[in-house]
């Protein structure tokens, strides 16, 4: 992974509204079938 993609993926990882949203629904617009467990 490049280190301009690494800065960016960990700049939004600590913004509050991206969180946030990825929250709310993040399981709802795809997350989910990338998480173990979840059906």
């Amino acid at each position: 992974m490049s280190s301009l993609a690494r800065k960016a993926i960990l700049s939004l990882a600590g913004n509050r509204f991206v969180t946030r949203v990825m929250t709310r629904h993040g399981l709802k617009i795809g997350a989910g079938r990338f998480v173990a467990g979840v059906t």
